[in-house]
């Protein structure tokens, strides 16, 4: 899925450097024209190698006048990390580098650390905020939390993502901010609901969607889902919906919110017991499973497979970006997991009969490298489930695309799912 190229330099735009490199007399010179011209195009350079069409070669390159074997390429995302490697340095110059060949419709993002540590898969923030800081030479960079920085990959043949933008005659739907307190965790939760343009309170009831990781899923810059909720609706591919986002607690970090969404029942009870009838109650929306959608990315993607176990007469749509198949139950990174217990909800659904449930199902080709405690990669953990799930005659739609675990990935597929969960007929 990824061919890592050896420490040899394959970049033409490199090797051509090297060459100008051993003729000039003035070096100097020739660095300098080299990083003014990347600092106008910014990286990482992105070149068709002639004997592999399916692929692009991709150089990451990093400044630094000292000589160091600590500079670290990342990529993918903490979480699912689908490759390291050090960079190697042009000899005599300031010019660190790494190539790698990516398949032609990748987008993922990456990270480079000028500290070659051993980065854990769910470092604590305090580790997260000096080893990772996106790409100082790139221009297109993301923030997942505050301090944690990625920065974007797109090849120019990676599929468009044409829902994510506003559109100037598009109606736009309205947000309400909400407090609930949850009896079970003795604490609010933030929840922000998105109302349809026109939205009635009588009439017809609405059909639904909740989401997990709310601070991502509304938020522009990383999932825009109420400009990707405006825009399907005004083209009809979706019938006007409720959505409901649900925002995890953060106090901890990652670690917070990863308990939270990882088969826990108390969640769940939050969500099926009191959040679902809360917002039954405030808002006009139907009761019909058929048409209530619960999903989320990664542990969220796991969370919503679980309330369709849990309340399958509330949530009828399951929506999985890269859902986190592979984890134990209740797991926690900083406990000893059960080994015999790894893909705990795959087994769960092996145990019972077909549910009335309907699945969408996605994964990353570049998220089946590295695992905490040896556990099965997201990626075939997701085939897994998937195999388990038509096994049983689960109805489901199942994609691999071509990138990581990413929300900027998520953010051009979350569309997809959606038309084919609740989707007007064509």
């Amino acid at each position: 899925m990824i061919l890592i190229s050896n420490d040899e330099i394959i970049s033409p735009r490199l090797l051509k450097l090297k060459e100008n490199l051993e003729k000039a007399i003035n070096k100097r010179k020739i660095i300098d024209e080299f990083w003014k011209e990347i600092e106008e195009k910014s990286t990482p350079i992105i070149e068709q190698i002639e004997k592999e069409p399916k692929y692009k070669l991709v150089t990451f390159l990093y400044k630094e006048n000292a000589d160091t074997d600590e500079i670290l390429l990342i990529s993918g995302s903490i979480g699912v990390i689908s490759h390291r490697g050090i960079f190697k340095r042009i000899q005599g110059t300031n010019i660190y580098y790494k190539s790698i060949f990516y398949l032609n419709k990748t987008r993922t993002t990456y990270a480079i650390s000028r500290q070659k540590a051993d980065i854990p898969l769910y470092p604590p923030k305090d580790f997260i905020l000096p080893v990772l800081k996106g790409d100082p030479l790139n221009k297109k960079n993301v923030t997942l939390v505050e301090g944690y920085t990625m920065a974007v990959l797109e090849l120019p043949d990676a599929p468009s993502q044409p829902w994510i933008e506003e559109k100037d005659k598009v109606p736009k739907g309205t947000l309400e901010t909400l407090q609930l307190k949850s009896t079970k965790f003795e604490k609010e939760f933030r929840i922000v609901t998105y109302l349809p343009p026109n939205y009635n309170t009588s009439g017809d009831p609405y059909g639904s969607l909740f989401l997990f990781d709310g601070l991502w899923y509304s938020n522009p810059k990383q999932v825009p889902t109420p400009t990707i909720l405006n825009n399907l609706i005004f083209s009809k591919k979706i019938p006007s919906i409720i959505a409901v986002f649900i925002f995890q607690h953060m106090e901890d970090g990652i670690e917070s919110r990863n308990i939270e969404l990882n088969t826990n029942p108390d969640f769940a009870f939050f969500i099926g017991e009191e959040l679902y009838p809360y917002i039954q109650k405030k808002y006009n929306i139907t009761n019909n499973p058929e048409k209530t959608i619960v999903g989320g990315a990664s542990f969220g993607g796991l969370t919503a497979s679980y309330l369709g176990l849990k309340y399958p007469d509330k949530f009828g749509k399951i929506l999985s970006q890269s859902g986190s198949y592979w984890a134990a139950e209740k797991w926690d990174q900083n406990s000893n997991p059960d080994f015999r217990n790894w893909q705990y909800i795959i087994k769960e659904y092996v145990k019972r009969e077909k549910l009335p449930l309907d699945f969408y199902i996605e994964i990353g080709l570049y998220e089946g490298k590295e695992s905490l405690h040896g556990q099965p990669s997201h990626f075939f953990s997701n085939r897994h489930f998937r195999d388990v799930l038509l096994s049983k005659g689960y109805s489901l739609k199942y994609v691999e695309y071509v990138g990581g675990h990413n929300f900027i990935c998520w953010r051009g597929s979350l569309d997809d799912g959606l038309i084919y969960l609740i989707g007007n007929p064509s």
